[in-house]
């Protein structure tokens, strides 16, 4: 973030995202949402003062390039966990392809922005199953400092990157999010999926109890240029799927680096924290932590083709 924008933070207002804050000077729109204290129904939010109720109206409201800002819901003091914003109807929240550039970011209090990641909570609805509770179908969408909850569906993404036919998406920012209890069991249902997505930059994010973290497929072209950078994959036990899992036929230039893999070696599915299928991904992994005492690479990865270096375990350095 810019000094700007903590300024703004300082003084009050709404923190504007590293990655989105250009867009707005072009004549774009800020839009607000409060879900506690906004009012319903179309062309609502252009104000601070008097902000939309729901994220989809204000998403169906904006234009591409537009920012959305997201209040936190006033905490239950009572209990451990934000208080969810949930859709207005039976269905979940879906980026079309011409909202190209629109960002969605999580406001929080006070000035640590990965912290804010947990009290801007989006959960999906409770009566909706078979989609994720975000839906990105545009490219260059960002999203930031939000926490994402599954709702009624199961067994799929918490945020869906995908490209269907005539709809695109690609370059989108997923930026000190939270991911939290996703139970995806393959690739194709990480809480990020990256379908057929190029350049996707996925950073300084929390994954927390989700089966697989991050899966990448190849519904109509395999990923390219993805980076995976800065992330914590945080699973209460050893029982997940993978924290990185491809079902790819290939992944071009992936960029897996700075993470940090604080789990017990994962015991069901891949039984890898990465697991790359086939054998012709190109890029690389380095820097990484794992929490394993394990110190044979081919053990805790499956690369395909990926070149790792410089990664660490308990016990030191990886060793091939």
């Amino acid at each position: 973030m810019s000094n700007a924008p903590d300024l703004l933070t300082h003084l009050g207002g709404v923190p504007v995202a590293s990655a989105s804050r250009y867009a707005g000077w072009w004549g774009r729109k800020h839009w607000f949402v409060d879900f506690d204290n906004g009012t319903a129904g179309g062309g609502q939010g252009k104000r601070m003062s008097k902000p939309q109720k729901n994220p989809a109206t204000a998403i169906s409201d904006a234009a591409a390039w537009d920012v959305i800002y997201i209040r936190p819901r006033t905490p239950d003091v009572a209990g451990g966990d934000p208080q969810a914003i949930t859709p207005a109807s039976a269905a979940n929240w879906s980026i079309p392809n011409t909202k190209y550039g629109l960002s969605i970011i999580g406001t929080g209090v006070g000035v640590c922005p990965s912290q804010a990641a947990y009290q801007t909570r989006l959960q999906g609805e409770s009566t909706v199953t078979g989609t994720a509770p975000m839906t990105v179908l545009a490219p260059y969408v960002c999203l930031e400092n939000l926490s994402f909850k599954r709702g009624g569906s199961t067994g799929v993404p918490l945020v869906d990157l995908s490209s269907v036919s005539g709809a695109y998406a690609f370059a989108a920012s997923v930026h000190r999010c939270q991911f939290h209890m996703g139970n995806g069991t393959g690739a194709g249902s990480g809480a990020i999926n990256i379908s057929s997505h190029w350049y996707a930059a996925i950073t300084e994010n929390h994954f927390e109890r989700c089966g697989v973290a991050i899966g990448l497929t190849s519904l109509l072209a395999n990923p390219a240029g993805v980076q995976i950078i800065g992330n914590t994959f945080n699973q209460v036990t050893a029982a997940n799927y993978g924290d990185i899992v491809s079902g790819a036929t290939a992944c071009n230039r992936i960029s897996i680096r700075d993470n940090f893999f604080e789990q017990a070696d994962p015991t069901l599915g891949t039984t890898v924290y990465i697991y790359m299928t086939g054998s012709s991904n190109t890029g690389m992994v380095a820097n990484n932590y794992f929490g394993t005492a394990t110190l044979v690479t081919a053990t805790i990865m499956t690369l395909g083709g990926l070149v790792e270096a410089g990664s660490k375990c308990a016990k030191g350095f990886l060793t091939s």
